[in-house]
Parts: structure tokens; sequence; C-alpha cells
């Protein structure tokens, strides 16, 4: 804008002086009747008023070019600039495209990590179904045993029933017996006496219609001891079977808690599939060796740990094989590879598992990103330093678990699950408590506990944290 103005206010300086200085060199020359190259001397001072606007607007253009040189670059280069002024305007229309395709990839990333994060909380919320249901299955088991103990009374009772019932077959074949010595007092009868045939023959009668009534009860009474001694052996090996089961859950002690994690890795997703499957199988041949220390058993897959249907939106990952489902996590890893380019690969037990069984195993795979930068502020508080150590230590242990560890976890710090005693943890301090305790006594009331992030810290690592004490209102940095 500035160019232009002296531009115009040059040229119109110029075009004045032009007109003046000719003007006034024509009458001069006129009347002074001046007379060159044989022109008469009205030509000749129209030749001077003519070179002189010729030789000022001259003038006037190489002051321009000396006060700026982009006059001289824009009468030079005029069509070069004119096809650099199109080719920036395409470029600028390109990167306004570009712009546009980023924010809607920012947009489906955005998208994917609130599917990611309902994803999350919908596995949370299978593993608190799943410790309901190990609660119900332990109920169950104790109805069980009680039903067993109920089982061996009505055990007991049939047991009588039966006896019982053999005294009625004793005494069915005690009067079969009699009916049979009847029989044949009856026919020693019929040959002495005619006279009493008609009788005789009637009572005859009779005892074959009761001989057959109690054949037929003889009949039954055995049917149902049969039956009741194929229930008694059933019985008999449900007791032995649920006492060996209580047995062994009161003598083989667990090794992983169910939702406990063995291990986690991070895989560079860039790579190439065989490579990613590669490192997995590696990985999980490492948590074998592991788990086999641990007192775990060789399964049919000659591996102490089997991994089954992991946490995948497929109904019939159930049914597919640990080889199988492998595929489909470097699958799902691979697909999103430019969205995602780490990705953390975390293994949890699926059941409670004892010495001498084989651990079968969830696979997780999370997002790896930076969660916390080095020197952040994660969370702050204000602890009374005129208290007794043990007092302090129990505040600081109390902020960490119950404030800086939740929100660790909350922002995207993944959680791990002791697989021996549950224990939940996130992060861990790298600075000495007794020094930290020491620290805020000396502040004395009112001490500004700061907790810092030690460095970067993504989804996978643990959070390594700084405690920082100063008094309160002068603390050496604002709580995030």
């Amino acid at each position: 804008m500035i160019a232009l103005i002296l531009t115009t206010l040059v040229l119109f300086v110029a075009g004045g002086c032009i007109a003046l200085l000719g003007d006034r060199l024509g009458t001069y020359v006129g009347k002074k009747r001046i007379s060159k190259f044989g022109l008469r001397p009205r030509q000749t001072a129209m030749l001077y008023t003519f070179w002189s606007g010729a030789i000022i607007a001259l003038l006037v253009t190489l002051l321009l070019i000396w006060l700026n040189n982009d006059y001289a670059r824009a009468i030079q280069d005029r069509r070069e600039l004119k096809k650099n002024i199109v080719t920036l305007e395409s470029n600028i229309r390109k990167s306004q495209q570009a712009l546009a395709d980023a924010v809607a990839q920012i947009t489906k990333a955005n998208e994917d990590l609130r599917k990611a994060e309902t994803r999350k909380i919908q596995a949370e919320q299978a593993l608190l179904a799943a410790q309901k249901n190990l609660t119900a299955l332990q109920k169950h088991l104790t109805g069980t045993q009680a039903k067993l103990a109920g089982t061996q009374a009505q055990l007991a009772a049939s047991q009588s029933a039966v006896a019982a019932r053999q005294r009625d077959l004793t005494q069915a074949q005690a009067q079969l017996t009699g009916v049979n010595a009847r029989l044949r007092s009856t026919s020693d009868s019929l040959r002495s006496t005619m006279a009493n045939l008609n009788a005789t023959v009637d009572d005859l009668s009779t005892v074959r219609v009761e001989a057959k009534k109690l054949t037929v009860r003889n009949k039954s009474l055995r049917t149902d001891n049969e039956k009741l001694a194929v229930k008694n052996s059933k019985l008999v090996v449900t007791n032995e079977a649920l006492i060996q089961q209580n047995a062994t859950l009161v003598t083989r002690p667990l090794i992983y808690r169910s939702g406990g994690e063995l291990g986690r890795t991070t895989i560079d997703a860039t790579q190439s599939p065989e490579a990613i499957q590669k490192n997995l199988v590696a990985w999980l041949e490492d948590l074998s060796v592991r788990a086999r220390k641990d007192g775990a058993a060789l399964g049919p897959n000659d591996r102490a740990i089997e991994v089954v249907n992991p946490p995948l939106d497929n109904p019939e990952a159930a049914k597919s094989t640990g080889e199988e489902i492998v595929r489909t996590i470097v699958d799902a890893i691979s697909k999103d590879r430019f969205q995602h380019p780490s990705v953390a690969v975390i293994a949890r037990a699926k059941y409670n598992t004892a010495i001498g069984e084989q651990v079968r195993v969830y696979l997780y795979p999370y997002q790896n990103v930076v969660v916390f930068r080095a020197e952040q502020v994660i969370k702050s508080t204000i602890i009374d330093g005129t208290q007794n150590e043990d007092v302090i230590l129990r505040a600081l242990q109390s902020f960490l678990t119950n404030t800086v560890q939740p929100y660790a976890i909350d922002e995207g710090v993944i959680k791990k699950i002791d697989p021996k005693t549950g224990e939940v943890t996130a992060g861990q301090v790298v600075s000495s408590w007794v020094d930290v305790v020491k620290e805020i006594r000396a502040v004395g009331a009112q001490a500004h506990v700061d907790a810092i992030a030690e460095s970067d810290t993504t989804s996978v690592q643990p959070l390594r944290l700084r405690l920082v004490v100063s008094p309160n209102g002068a603390s050496p940095a604002a709580p995030r």
C-alpha cells in the first residue's frame, strides 16, 4: 500500500515537472528564435520540449528503480510473477482442501477414541459381571455341598427302604412256601377224597392267583431294587467328585487371579503383519515360560498358557483357536496402523488358576499414546506438617492411592492388576518417602505437595512421580 502511494506521488510530481519545464523551455527557445538541425524555431522549440519531457520521465523511472528494486522486478518478470500468482492460488486451494481432509481425519480419530472408551467401559463392566459370577458360583458350591448332605441322607433313607422291601420279599417268599405246602396238602386231600373235589379245585384256583400276584410283586421289588442300586452308585460317584473338587480348592493354592495381568508389550503397528505376528508369538512364549515357573501346567498346545476368546466384537471368537485369535488381533492392529502407529497388548487371566492348571488368558489391545508430559503437575494436596511422621506418611499414601492413581487411570494410563494379590496400580513414586516427610515437617502447617510426572508417560507405561513440597500459596507449579 505504501509503495502504491509513493509511486502515485512521484508520478504526480514528475508529470507536473515535465509540464512546467517543457512549457518554460519551449517558451525560452521560442523567444530566442533558436534553430537547430535546419529546423524552424517553432519546430526547434517543440523538439526541445519533447526531449526534456522524455528525459525527465526516464530519470523518474530510474529513480523509482533505485528507490525500490521491486519496480524493476515487476517490469522484467511481470509474466513470471503472474504465473507464480496463479500457482500460489492453486497451492492455497490445495492446502485448504488438505486442511479440510485433516479436520475430517481428526473428527474420525475423535470418534474412534470415543468408541475405544466405550469398549473399555464395557470390558470393565464385563469384569465386574465375571466377579459377580464367581461369587454366585461360590454360593452355588456351598448350596451343592448342602444338597450333597441332603442327598446322602436320602441315600440312607433309600437304603433303609430297600432293606424294608427285601424284608417284604422274604415274607412274600415265606408266604409262597406256605402256599406251596397248602397246595401239596390240597393235592393229598384230593387223592384221599373225591367228595371235596369242587372245594379243593376252588382253593387251588385261589392259591394260583395268589401265587401269580406274589410273583409279579417279587419282580417289581427286584426292579425297584436294581434302580435304587444304580441311583446309589451314581450318588456315590457324584459325592466322590465333589469331595475331590473341594479338596483341590483347599489344597492347591491359586497362582493367578481372574483378571490379573500376566504381562504387557508394545507393538509397532507400522510393521508388516508377519512381523507383528512374530513379535506377539515370541511374547506369548515368554509368558508361557514365566507361567510355567509359577506352577502352571502345560496344556494340549504344549504351552502353560492358552489364548481364549478375546474381547472383540465377534460372536464367533469364542469358537476360535489361539492361533486364529492372534491372527485376528494382528489384522486389527494392521488395519488401524496409520491412525494408531503404536499399540499396547496386555494379557490377563480369564479365570482363577491353581497350581497344576493351564492358564487361560485374554489379549487386550490398547492405543498407546502420550498421556502426561515430563514436569506436568498431575494433582496437588495440602498436608498438615505439624503431625507426626506416621500420620503424614499415611496421608501421602492415601493421596497417591485415592486421588493421583484414579486420575491417571481416567486420563488414559492403563492400570496394572497384580495376578497374585489383585492389587490395582498405575504409577510409582521415585522420590524418597523419608525426604518428603522431612520436607513437609520442615514447612509446618499447610504444606503444599505437588505430584509431578518424572518423564513423558504413555498409556502402557507406569506413571513415575516426583513429590515436590512447598509452603501453601508458593507452589512452584500450578496444579493441573
